[in-house]
């Protein structure tokens, strides 16, 4: 399964920082893309075992 992210390097720390776009509120970091993926993907199974993965829809509203 593929999960969009969010990365940005953050030159201070010299950190990839970066989130899953379904945890915005959660973020993490790595040295390298893949170190910053790797910590993705663990976040990613722990809200998964924690059952609280987010589903998003959408709803059509009057104008």
């Amino acid at each position: 399964m593929d999960i969009e992210y969010t990365y940005w390097y953050d030159k201070s720390s010299k950190y990839y920082v970066g989130y899953l776009n379904i945890f915005p509120e959660h973020t993490t970091q790595g040295k390298s893309i893949k170190e910053l993926e790797m910590m993705l993907s663990e976040l990613y199974e722990f809200y998964k075992i924690e059952n609280t993965v987010k589903q998003y829809g959408k709803i059509r509203v009057e104008a």
